[in-house]
């Protein structure tokens, strides 16, 4: 649910108010943060944050029901994190394919993430049931 503040802040943005969207990507910013690490992880969640704070400044105008802010911005935040994942997961069949694993880069989660980690990291979890937990558990 949008708050009145943040409705102001889209419609300012949607008139090309640089202080209202600045204001709503620094509201924006901490809730897509945390979504995004239970998606990406915490490693690639600001790259993917970057790429969704500009998706939003590009297209912030073409909004056509304002109210509608936050489930456009994590649809946006889905679609980037579920790409990057697919990119990531590309790039390690990849050097897998090609027997170069020390190209990988060494990760270590912290205890309490194993679990989530493994249940969103399981192919056995359909891609919208792993944003639920992410959601959920973050």
């Amino acid at each position: 649910m949008i708050s009145k503040e943040e409705l102001r802040w889209v419609l300012g943005a949607q008139c090309d108010d640089r202080e209202a969207l600045e204001a709503l990507l620094r509201s924006a910013q901490v809730r897509l943060r945390q979504y995004l690490c239970g998606l990406v992880g915490a490693q690639q969640a600001d790259d993917v944050l970057q790429d969704v704070l500009i998706v939003i400044c590009k297209n912030v105008r073409g909004l056509r029901v304002p109210e509608l802010f936050w489930a456009w911005v994590f649809r946006i935040a889905s679609r980037l994190a579920f790409r990057r994942l697919h990119q990531e997961k590309q790039r390690h069949e990849e050097a897998l394919d090609s027997g170069s694993i020390e190209q990988l880069p060494a990760i270590t989660p912290q205890p309490s993430e194993l679990v989530l980690e493994s249940l969103l990291e399981s192919n056995a979890i359909p891609p919208a049931s792993k944003a639920v937990l992410a959601l959920h558990f973050k």
